[in-house]
């Protein structure tokens, strides 16, 4: 956690708001005589306000977070975030959204459902992100997997829950790769058939 600390600090030297990203893979948050600190894991895979944490693994508290701009205290808060820029941020990524979704539906996709968009429940979406979960680690190929899995396979934690938040709008293998970040036109097949599969 000081190693990160020290490097996050280098980022805000001139006053304003920076951005830190941490790359890591299996092997950094692993269990084991050589895995990173608890808390580092907790920062990573964690749902809490990350700041709060940081504070408090160096003895300090968060007094109150500023709910004006929670969006500015760290990405697990910004998606609590309910400001006026939040939320005309969210509606223009919906508008964005319903257009991607006229067109695909308009004749462009392969398949065409009918319908608006899919339905499917809170059930349905936790099914879609454990085979999603599943099928990712079937792709881990050992240790000698460069870059770590993500880089290799272009499947990545991040991609599941994007995949699980679009659900609805990925009515076919051409919505996925184009609402998606996909690595291979495979990867947006086996995406589409594992929510075909819980969508019908």
């Amino acid at each position: 956690m000081e190693e990160y600390f020290q490097e996050v600090g280098r980022a805000g030297r001139d006053g304003l708001p920076a951005v830190a990203t941490i790359y890591y893979n299996c092997y950094d948050i692993r269990s084991g005589d050589n895995a990173v600190d608890a808390v580092m894991k907790e920062l990573v895979s964690g749902k809490g306000c990350k700041r709060r944490l940081i504070l408090n693994y160096f003895g300090h508290n968060l007094a109150q977070v500023n709910t004006n701009i929670i969006h500015t205290c760290c990405d697990n808060d910004a998606t609590k975030s309910e400001c006026d820029e939040c939320l005309q941020s969210g509606l223009s990524l919906q508008v964005q959204s319903t257009s991607m979704k006229q067109t695909f539906l308009s004749g462009d996709c392969a398949e065409d459902t009918g319908t608006d968009l899919l339905s499917i429940g809170s059930e349905q979406k936790n099914g879609i992100c454990k085979a999603l979960e599943e099928y990712m680690k079937m792709l881990y190929f050992g240790p000698s997997c460069i870059g770590g899995m993500s880089l290799a396979t272009g499947f990545t934690p991040d991609l599941v829950d994007k995949t699980v938040e679009q659900c609805e709008q990925l009515v076919s293998i051409e919505a996925v790769e184009h609402i998606l970040s996909v690595f291979s036109r495979e990867n947006a097949k086996v995406i589409f058939d594992i929510i075909k599969k819980f969508s019908s």
